[in-house]
């Protein structure tokens, strides 16, 4: 059994930035989780003013339809989705992995090691990075150990005083109010 209709031709590199730089622009306003008629309406009208967009850059003689450049954004937005979701496996193996590019120059599916090969980086600058890293990280840990010596020694000061003085209430608020102004 043969279809009548054809196809459409396929969106263009120009229509399809295009689409990207529109949606980009509304985003907020097209994936809002508001589903009120008000709010389904603007988002109708916003994609009705994305097909113009795109269709001014058209090159072909026929026009996209609202609800085909609606798909084509659903489809291409699915495809990088899986194409993230595609990275995120190949670096998660043992040895860091591979990143994986489908559709990268020459149009052949290719491997891009990751390593000092493709890096811009030598070994030593590599290393010398991580060993900053590793001082920043050194730091926070010594401000972590700081705070919580300072911590410790307000807690045996309070433990100290309600042996003194007792554990009135009073005494309690007092603590309390002062624990609070310092926290904030």
């Amino acid at each position: 059994m043969a279809r009548n209709s054809k196809r459409n031709p396929n969106f263009s590199g120009s229509e399809l930035s295009i689409l990207t730089e529109e949606v980009e622009k509304r985003k907020q306003l097209l994936f809002a989780k508001q589903s009120t008629t008000v709010c389904n309406s603007m988002k109708r009208k916003a994609w009705e003013d994305i097909t113009k967009q795109v269709n001014a850059v058209n090159c072909s003689n026929v026009m996209h339809s609202g609800e085909d450049v609606k798909k084509k954004w659903t489809c291409m937005s699915r495809e990088s989705k899986k194409k993230l979701a595609l990275n995120k496996r190949e670096q998660r193996k043992i040895g860091g992995g591979d990143l994986y590019h489908p559709k990268s120059v020459g149009k052949k599916r290719k491997r891009v090691k990751i390593g000092y090969e493709n890096s811009t980086c030598t070994p030593v600058e590599t290393e010398q990075q991580r060993l900053v890293v590793q001082k920043q990280r050194l730091r926070v840990e010594e401000d972590r150990l700081q705070v919580e010596r300072k911590r410790l020694e307000i807690e045996e000061r309070l433990n100290l005083c309600f042996e003194v003085c007792g554990s009135s209430s009073a005494v309690q608020s007092a603590i309390f109010y002062n624990e609070d102004l310092h926290m904030n």
